[in-house]
């Protein structure tokens, strides 16, 4: 992916071969290396919806989004998670998919053992001709947007997204009209903490060099 090309980067189906790794039902397998349960998540949608369960004491769905094999059927599962509070979702719904994002392009369950530090090629949708990238870390997906304004494009959402395809969003340039893009707005989050801790990473390597950091 062109990191130097301008304008909003939209996405929506996780079969999308350059953008389906965007989506919350994208298949890339992580965990949570701060939990003791060692669970993995399928998708980042299993890691919301079984947090969303946890947030109200609902352990039975939690566990039942754990076991479940595709996202269609967590996102059921996450919609009768019993004891909902909209105002208590509203205010926790952005930290817990955040940290979800956080954890899939951080620890991803893809790569053999011995492979780790390696170049591992990493696939951008969920489709046989999607594009692969090579990296040591699946975190340079996400940073090769560069800073393009990430925007969900579901014709069918306007919380997680803007409530129109691509082509429709095209037609209303004014964005009254859009949903509120949560999605987009948490995986931006997610890539200015990762430019951040590259920026720390590299200023420490010069430091190990005798080399002074860029912002002394």
């Amino acid at each position: 992916m062109d990191s130097s090309v301008c304008g909003p980067l939209f996405f929506y189906r996780e079969r999308h071969p350059r953008t389906g790794f965007l989506s919350q039902w994208f298949n890339q397998p992580f965990r949570d290396p701060s939990s003791s349960q060692l669970e993995i998540y399928p998708t980042a949608e299993h890691y919301m919806m079984h947090h969303k369960a946890l947030l109200f004491n609902d352990t039975e769905n939690a566990a039942a989004v754990l076991h479940a094999t595709t996202p269609r059927d967590v996102k059921a599962i996450g919609r009768r998670v019993r004891g909902f509070d909209k105002d208590i979702w509203e205010r926790e719904r952005e930290g817990i998919v955040r940290r979800g994002n956080y954890l899939k392009f951080t620890y991803p369950v893809a790569a053999a053992e011995e492979d780790k530090g390696r170049q591992v090629g990493w696939r951008l949708g969920d489709v046989s001709n999607a594009v692969v990238v090579r990296s040591t870390s699946f975190r340079e997906a996400l940073l090769a947007t560069g800073d393009r304004e990430l925007i969900e494009a579901s014709p069918w959402d306007g919380i997680w997204g803007i409530e129109f395809s691509e082509e429709d969003a095209s037609k209303h340039t004014s964005r009254e009209r859009w949903g509120l893009n949560l999605l987009g707005k948490c995986l931006t989050a997610v890539r200015e903490e990762f430019k951040q801790d590259k920026l720390n990473s590299e200023g420490k390597a010069r430091s190990s060099d005798g080399q002074p950091a860029k912002n002394e």
